[in-house]
């Protein structure tokens, strides 16, 4: 799949390729950080809702805020 998608990510992106496939990196690991600590959030307490909680709704949060204040 990645094969697929990296490629039409980064296409158009001129003299940001660089930094647009540095980005997308760094979003896959940051994926893979961000479901682990789900996971031993989950496991610790025993409730997979607590887990989102902790884990997941300040990261959409965080997300939201960069969508509403991002200076374009």
């Amino acid at each position: 799949m990645w094969l697929a998608i990296f490629p039409m990510v980064i296409a158009g992106l001129d003299e940001f390729t660089k930094m647009g496939s540095a980005l997308l990196i760094m979003a896959i690991v940051g994926g893979l950080i961000l479901f682990s600590v789900y996971g031993y959030i989950a496991e610790i307490k025993g409730n997979a809702q607590i887990a989102y909680l902790i884990d997941d709704v300040p990261a959409h949060l965080f997300i939201l805020y960069f969508l509403a204040f991002w200076e374009k």
